[in-house]
């Protein structure tokens, strides 16, 4: 009898929390459309997966409770509208046959489906179902409707069904949501032009970052380039334009295009008042500018000429202790060259201070019984060669072959043999990581004495774990 009891007493709590799933799914479906109508596509899409995921446990848990088919549109609909439309469609074809069976309609299900249907190049299709939606009362779904047969009459060339639709739509919307399309299909050129037409306007829409990153990726830079250039040209306001600079000159760095990052990082600094934005690319500036810098003096003296512009952005403090990491790897007096070794390697991947890697690498190869000599010279050659200038590659010297290969081979002469000079792998890397333990934990101590606050996580893109620095 107590546990039947028990069981009778949850019915209520089962009920509710199956409601508030219902709920709550709504609610987000609800915030993500009026993000994306006010033009934040990604916060919209968040909050369209969160309804989905809501609504989709609500009907793997209750199949046939009387929220179910509730649950089902709210997911379909949701995933139709953040471009989820494998998933959406069957969940949306079959809330249409619930409702054809029934002798009627759902609007926001036919909508969704048209919306999949155009997105899917299936304009014609896509159109038939959304344009009768154009003339219904309920006015978001109308203006919807009106939106996306715009955007497939657009695609088709049909100016007429385009003026017959234009009504209550703006052309921005038109030409953000075609820029989309045309992006996720590779048309790449048609969507500059809209991109370009957008920024000639000044209309910094909140898709544009990722539009530019999607362009960037599929290696159209120098269309990146004209769009930001016409942004300039529009007399965008300030603080939206660094940040467009800022991001601009951040895919440049990850592509290694030196000059166009710090032309995109210094116009962010002028441009801005914001004090983070402008610190931060300063910091991009006086990062990309120890690339060229051959001794560990020259990359310390940058660092600390430029704390007063940059000081308390996120970069310097990382230059800070990435600096740091470095001098304490190249403080070590080991005979192996590991701490020497690994100073070469924070130098390169977190402080991109290529010139101080290869020299530091180079004074590795010179020391004749390191078991590290031959590692050393391969990561030295795997080092970017364009970006040290010929000032810097005379700082640093060329290498010296005979010294490389008396090292790794041994010396006849003397006796040496190759096997007593190379060690095995596993005998390397297990120098390395010791060397590495040991003054991560000096690294860390001297944190703690400069500063009461707790130490910092060290992240990937600041000074790396051991295990991602092996060349």
């Amino acid at each position: 009898m107590r546990r039947v009891a028990r069981l009778v007493a949850m019915l209520p709590l089962a009920g509710c929390a199956y409601f508030n799933g219902v709920y709550n799914a709504q609610r987000a479906e609800r915030r993500a459309d009026a993000m994306r109508r006010s033009g934040h596509t990604a916060a919209a899409d968040s909050l369209y997966r969160l309804a989905a995921r809501t609504a989709d446990s609500v009907r793997v848990h209750h199949p046939t409770g009387r929220w179910a088919a509730r649950a089902e549109l709210i997911a379909g609909w949701s995933l139709a509208m953040s471009s989820d439309c494998d998933r959406a469609e069957p969940l949306l074809r079959s809330v249409l046959m619930r409702a054809a069976a029934r002798d009627t309609g759902d609007a926001r299900a036919t909508l969704a489906l048209g919306v999949c249907l155009i997105r899917a190049q299936r304009y014609a299709e896509g159109r038939a179902l959304v344009g009768p939606l154009a003339a219904l009362p309920d006015r978001h779904i109308a203006a919807d409707a009106s939106l996306w047969a715009v955007v497939a009459s657009t695609v088709l060339g049909e100016p007429d069904s385009v003026r017959a639709y234009m009504h209550g739509v703006s052309r921005s919307r038109v030409d953000w949501q075609l820029s989309r399309i045309y992006l996720d299909h590779g048309q790449w050129a048609s969507a500059e032009s809209l991109l370009q037409r957008r920024a000639a306007r000044g209309d910094l829409h909140a898709d544009v970052p990722e539009s530019l990153r999607m362009l960037w990726q599929a290696g159209h830079v120098a269309a990146v380039e004209r769009i930001v250039a016409a942004f300039d040209s529009a007399h965008t306001p300030a603080a939206p334009l660094a940040a467009l600079h800022l991001l601009t000159g951040e895919l440049a760095l990850r592509s290694s295009d030196d000059s166009i990052a710090l032309a995109h990082f210094m116009a962010a600094g002028r441009l801005t008042r914001d004090s983070i934005v402008a610190r931060n690319a300063r910091a991009e500036v006086t990062l990309l500018s120890l690339r060229d810098l051959a001794s560990l003096v020259d990359v310390r003296t940058a660092i600390e000429q430029g704390a007063d512009q940059m000081g308390g952005s996120a970069l310097h403090e990382q230059l800070v202790h990435n600096l740091l990491l470095v001098e304490l790897l190249h403080a070590r007096d080991d005979d192996a060259g590991a701490g020497l070794f690994l100073a070469a390697e924070v130098a390169r991947d977190s402080l991109r201070a290529y010139a101080l890697s290869r020299a530091l690498f180079q004074q590795v190869t010179r020391l004749a019984r390191s078991p590290l000599v031959s590692r050393a010279f391969g990561a030295a050659e795997a080092l970017p060669h364009d970006s040290i200038s010929p000032g810097a590659a005379a700082r640093v010297g060329n290498m010296h072959e005979p010294v490389v290969m008396m090292a790794a081979f041994g010396d006849v002469e003397s006796g040496d043999s190759t096997v007593d000079i190379l060690k095995p792998a596993a005998h390397v890397d297990s120098l390395l990581d010791q060397t590495w333990r040991v003054v991560l934990a000096q690294y860390t101590d001297s944190l703690r004495r400069s500063s009461a606050a707790p130490v910092p996580v060290i992240p990937d893109s600041g000074a790396p774990r051991r295990d991602s620095v092996r060349p």
